[in-house]
Parts: C-alpha cells; structure tokens; sequence
C-alpha cells in the first residue's frame, strides 16, 4: 500500500499555499524596474535574446536599438539620429521686400531641409522601422 501524500489538513495546506503565493506576489510588486528613466531610459547594452513564443523584445545591442520578436526576426536602428545632420537655417536676415537672391537663398534652405529629411526616411527604412 503507498504512503499518503497528503497526510495533513488539505484545508491547512491550501491555507499555506495561499499565504507563500500572497507573500511572493508582495516581493514581485517591490521589485526594482529593469530600466531607469528618470532621467532618460536606462538599458543595459546586452545581446539579442530567444523571445518566446508571441512576444517581441525591446533592447540595446553594441549600442543600436532593436526588436526581437518570437520567430527570430531582430529589427535594428543602427545609431539613431547619427547618420542625419541639421542643416543650420538662418532666416534672420531675410529683408523687409522679397527678392530674388534671398528667394534662391530660401529655396535652398527648404531643399537642404528636404533632403535631411530623405536620409531620416532612409535610416529608419534602412533598420526596418517603416516600410516604404
């Protein structure tokens, strides 16, 4: 004949189990974030994890941002912003009547600021965060 398992209380034992889970759940909501964003988020540089099954992770590989999502696939965006330079616009001296020149000079200002634009779209589509 096999031993009881249960030889105690059912009742008490349930009681315990109950008390140990209430008790976890209370360390679970004390635990510190991973991320710090007080001051901006703060990550650790890490490699790209396995993520399981129907979750993506968000993280910071050598210094470039990624997605890795279930099925293998690791989107990344290679040092963002660093690639794009802000033209320098100065429309301080634009005078009291319209003319030619400062009109090219206007145009080529608002083309400058085109083509930024251009290499923010290509950054971003380069590291498959918006298809085109």
């Amino acid at each position: 004949m096999m031993a009881d398992r249960f030889p105690d209380d059912l009742f008490e034992q349930i009681r315990q189990l109950a008390a140990r889970v209430d008790h976890l759940e209370a360390q679970l909501r004390q635990r510190p974030g991973v991320t710090k964003a007080s001051q901006g988020w703060l990550l650790a540089d890490m490699s790209v994890p396995t993520v399981p099954s129907g979750h993506v992770q968000i993280g910071c590989a050598s210094g470039d941002f990624y997605v890795a999502t279930s099925d293998g696939e690791v989107k990344r965006m290679p040092g963002v912003g660093s690639s794009v330079v802000t033209p320098d616009v100065d429309l301080s001296d634009a005078p009291s009547s319209y003319n030619q020149t400062w009109a090219q000079a206007h145009v080529a200002s608002t083309s400058s600021i085109y083509q930024s634009f251009l290499q923010l779209l290509d950054s971003l589509g380069g590291a498959g965060f918006i298809e085109f």
